[in-house]
């Protein structure tokens, strides 16, 4: 593809995710959107690398690729929508298909996925789902669903060290910290 094609896609792909919805369709008194997800993930990715990048020690271009990561994580989700875990793990023809044509829209960002970046970027993801069920739940919100995100927190997280087996430990324990004074922020 030229690289004409490749910016108006991008640009394309950009505008478009301020019109998908988070939460798989669910009643929400915030009006969650993909590009607002993005831009948190994105900037929270950022604060994280700069408040640790000296015990991190990454260079400068390991940066640029986290940041861009986090930036572009769910772009898939533009052509997708966020289909919910629990119907992934119910249906898992389809959820290899759905990572399937995930991969191919993330190839074509060419963007380098490192186990170190990849768990930052899943961990400030998840981080973020804490926060909008919090706001949703400040707000009166009753869905089950959202005390469901902040109680199973922990467990999310332990899911995800597992997963990522072999991640710099100074990064677990790091995203770990800052994930309990969410937790607790949460619970307040």
């Amino acid at each position: 593809k030229s690289d004409d094609c490749q910016f108006v896609s991008i640009i394309d792909f950009t505008a478009r995710q301020s019109q998908v919805k988070r939460w798989a369709g669910r009643a929400t008194l915030n009006n969650f959107n993909l590009l607002e997800h993005a831009a948190r993930v994105a900037c929270s990715v950022d604060v994280f690398l700069q408040v640790n990048s000296k015990e991190l020690n990454f260079s400068t271009e390991e940066e640029l690729q986290t940041l861009r990561y986090a930036l572009y994580h769910d772009y898939p989700e533009v052509l997708l929508n966020d289909t919910p875990s629990p119907v992934k793990a119910k249906y898992p023809d389809l959820d290899v298909l759905l990572k399937e044509i995930e991969g191919e829209i993330m190839e074509f960002l060419d963007l380098t996925e490192t186990k170190n970046i990849k768990f930052i970027c899943k961990i400030v993801d998840i981080k973020d789902c804490l926060y909008e069920a919090k706001q949703e739940k400040l707000l009166g919100n009753q869905d089950p669903e959202f005390d469901l995100v902040i109680n199973g927190y922990a467990a999310t997280f332990a899911k995800q060290v597992a997963k990522f087996a072999g991640v710099d430990q100074s990064i677990v324990d790091k995203l770990k910290e800052i994930g309990l004074e969410m937790l607790r922020k949460a619970a307040e």
